[in-house]
């Protein structure tokens, strides 16, 4: 396993959080960015420690595979055995799985999927490149992706779909709510710009920004401050930030309407049938595809429509 942060500043780093559930869809997004990536671009993993072993044979020069623990604050501490109780108590959600507590303030305990956002933000203020972009497991490339294709005169565009968070989406209400409150920004009623995807590129230098934003407010680690929340969505919090605290929000030309990864959410499987439905879907600025892995679509119907939307390699 390699641990080297990225420190050549680098246009563009790519980031996947992921684990042994997602394996086999992971394996299909590592084969895509090797043919898709620019030469020289590193895809950083962020893996459990107890999968370190299985993720480790991705590593090399252009992979490099962190266990959770490289990028956590030392008060947070890991705590596998609450994960495992969590898993054998019925009724407990994927979403309420205990992963670490911070023993100094050990209420809430710390959930796996709030702990998966405060590491997505670590990964990209640790690292020196211009642009990251972040893509879940069941994420493929479909087209060559360079830097500047998320970026407008050196800064990341932000992806923002405006006004379409309502009070018919709470969630979404609530993590709007968390991050202005998380700012120090006032209250404001629906509707919400949303902010939320698979395939999220953001501007490393607002990160760090952010993150020196909330330590100032707050006179604490901004790891410890995310990690005691009980509902943040970290791109909300990115957006907002951008828009409401640095000004982007009366700058179009720092929007863009849509993340270029063409996405099915659904939950239950998709089926041969309905493979051309999705890619005759697909536009032609998409550079990626997402086939939700809780959907549990069977790998051939994975390949079938990454065929069909696949362009040739980079030379």
């Amino acid at each position: 396993m390699s641990t080297r942060d990225a420190k050549n500043g680098d246009a563009l780093a790519i980031v996947t959080p992921t684990y042994s559930v997602d394996y086999a869809v992971f394996t299909r997004l590592r084969r895509s960015v090797e043919r898709f990536a620019p030469p020289g671009t590193i895809h950083y993993l962020i893996v459990p420690e107890e999968d370190v072993q299985l993720f480790a044979p991705f590593g090399g020069p252009s992979c490099v595979v962190w266990s959770a623990r490289e990028l956590l604050t030392a008060s947070i501490r890991l705590t596998p055995w609450l994960s495992r109780l969590s898993d054998r108590l019925p009724r407990v959600p994927p979403s309420a799985r205990v992963v670490a507590i911070e023993p100094r303030h050990p209420l809430p305990p710390i959930r796996g999927w709030i702990l998966q956002q405060v590491l997505k933000l670590a990964a990209a203020d640790r690292l020196a490149a211009a642009t990251v972009l972040v893509a879940d497991s069941d994420v493929e490339l479909i087209r060559p992706v360079r830097a500047d294709v998320f970026q407008h005169d050196g800064r990341t565009v932000l992806y923002r779909r405006d006004n379409a968070v309502t009070t018919a989406l709470p969630d979404h209400v609530r993590w709007h709510k968390a991050a202005r409150a998380l700012l120090g920004l006032p209250m404001i009623e629906p509707p919400y710009h949303d902010y939320i995807s698979g395939f999220i590129a953001v501007d490393a230098e607002v990160v760090k920004l952010l993150r020196a934003h909330l330590e100032r407010r707050h006179g604490v680690s901004w790891q410890r401050v995310l990690a005691r929340q009980l509902h943040f969505s970290e791109w909300t919090l990115y957006g907002v930030f951008a828009d409401e605290v640095l000004g982007w929000r009366d700058r179009p030309e720092l929007h863009r309407g849509r993340s270029l990864c063409h996405e099915y959410w659904g939950t239950v499987p998709m089926h041969d049938k309905e493979i051309h439905d999705f890619t005759g879907e697909c536009r032609p600025e998409d550079v990626a595809m997402m086939i939700s892995a809780k959907s549990r679509t069977a790998m051939p119907v994975r390949q079938a429509a990454w065929e069909l939307l696949a362009q040739p390699a980079i030379s």
